[in-house]
């Protein structure tokens, strides 16, 4: 028997204890930060200080990436001490691209995608404008993916926001 992976094909999918409800609201300390959050029993809730949301697959698995957050626990807690966003970096987003993920960000106010279209090729666009470029592979967009003529990897250390999109 194969062994069942979460949504993102990250880890093994969690397995919810019988008497255990998804509805039931508890309060617990945040895995990064610390305070306090209010989350579901089996865990979702966001935390208000650092944005973590409460995962107990990553609290069994914590270098696993998944689709609540963008970094692995143990990361999230060095990027906290380090007074950083839990944000991937652009080797770890390259990495998730290389598994077929695609991703929206915002930098400078602006919304940018990145999407994998029909013929497997990268494309970077910039929301309400008619700006793009396209990519052959993760490592051509490594390598000259640019806004403003500044490479994507010199601008990421800026970006505000990153989501997985489903």
């Amino acid at each position: 028997m194969t062994s069942r992976t979460n949504i993102r094909g990250i880890g093994p999918i969690p397995k919810i204890p019988k008497g255990v409800s998804m509805k039931k609201i508890i309060e617990k300390s945040c895995d990064v930060c610390g305070n306090i959050v209010k989350t579901p029993e089996y865990g979702g809730g966001r935390c208000k200080t650092c944005g973590w949301i409460d995962d107990p697959h990553q609290r069994e698995y914590p270098n696993c990436k998944n689709s609540n957050n963008l970094v692995s626990l143990n990361r999230a807690k060095l990027l906290w001490q380090e007074g950083k966003k839990l944000l991937p970096d652009f080797a770890e987003l390259l990495d998730m691209m290389r598994r077929g993920f695609e991703f929206d960000f915002l930098l400078h106010g602006r919304k940018y995608e990145v999407l994998l279209d029909k013929d497997d090729r990268w494309r970077l666009l910039c929301i309400g404008s008619e700006s793009f470029q396209i990519f052959d592979s993760v490592d051509e967009f490594a390598n000259g993916a640019s806004i403003s003529d500044i490479p994507l990897s010199i601008c990421w250390e800026e970006i505000s926001v990153v989501d997985y999109m489903e």
